[in-house]
């Protein structure tokens, strides 16, 4: 599953990634990225984090089934988050894998 997010977050964010630094250049994409994570997962993880980790309301770890865990609003916030981090991650790596190798300013 992880992979299917890293392959998500290459076909969306890297074009947007692009399309953001040739318009507005790197720093200032990567400041305007870096605000608009924070101001998504702020909330998210205020809102749905606060109770701690845990498993599904009336399950034990042993009866945790896949169908439990998709109903578990704890378990599909955490998994959003990461979810959000890995696509952010793909589009930096694919674009810093291309940078132009000179060392000097574009």
């Amino acid at each position: 599953m992880a992979f299917n997010g890293a392959s998500i977050g290459g076909l969306i964010f890297t074009p947007l990634w692009a399309v953001a630094i040739g318009r507005f250049g790197f720093a200032t994409t990567a400041v305007f990225m870096g605000i608009a994570a924070l101001a998504v997962l702020w909330p998210v993880s205020t809102c749905y984090l606060r109770a701690g980790p845990g498993v599904a309301a009336g399950t034990t770890p042993s009866t945790l089934t896949n169908a439990a865990l998709l109903r578990d609003r704890g378990f599909l916030a955490i998994s959003a988050a990461f979810a959000l981090g890995l696509f952010a991650q793909v589009g930096l790596f694919a674009h810093l894998g291309d940078a132009p190798r000179t060392g000097g300013r574009r």
